[in-house]
């Protein structure tokens, strides 16, 4: 592949980074952003989509690439506080008839709740809730991410059972000493 030469490439790498479907084709994707990257000034120069060109920035760092931007912390903060302030002052019926209620809600966990702080699995599930009601969605995807996102609920659902039993067995084999009111905790937190 010559590298990302249209948005829809950058739009479907996104999408599968959203959906949760992205560690499937990370060599691939890595291979297009690698010879991409070098060219990465043309093909935001031809773009004037604000919405793309952050997709595209957003795709670059979360696969490495060192962006200029992305050091510009106190930049974002503030145009975090900006979009939350403007998006709080929108009474949420007329935002949502404006942009429509699953574009409005899809804005507001993404301000609320940034995807890089939180489960992995939760954002993929509610992207896939979003991309869903999508009109330009790819039905491809969705019936690859849907059971993708149910098995690894699955497997997370069997982890946590797992580490539930150890830690009931590392709590029940730990007792009480003869002159404490407490278990030894110290001891618990070094074996786990």
């Amino acid at each position: 592949s010559s590298g990302i030469t249209e948005p829809p490439h950058v739009n479907l790498i996104h999408a599968f980074m959203s959906i949760g479907i992205s560690y499937y084709f990370d060599t691939e994707i890595a291979e297009i952003l690698n010879l991409s990257f070098p060219k990465l000034d043309d093909i935001i120069a031809g773009e004037d989509d604000l919405e793309t060109i952050s997709t595209i920035f957003e795709v670059f760092i979360v696969y490495g690439h060192n962006m200029s931007c992305a050091r510009d912390v106190r930049g974002m903060d503030e145009a975090l506080s900006f979009t939350r302030n403007h998006l709080d002052s929108l009474d949420g019926d007329n935002a949502s008839s404006a942009i429509g209620p699953h574009l409005f809600k899809h804005i507001q966990n993404t301000l609320y709740k940034p995807r890089y702080g939180n489960i992995e699995v939760l954002v993929a599930r509610e992207y896939i809730s979003y991309y869903e009601q999508d009109e330009s969605h790819n039905e491809i995807i969705l019936k690859f991410a849907k059971p993708n996102f149910n098995f690894c609920l699955f497997l997370y659902i069997e982890e946590l059972k797992t580490l539930t039993r150890i830690v009931n067995v590392l709590c029940r084999s730990y007792t009480l000493e003869p002159n404490s009111s407490r278990p030894k905790m110290t001891q618990i937190k070094t074996h786990i």
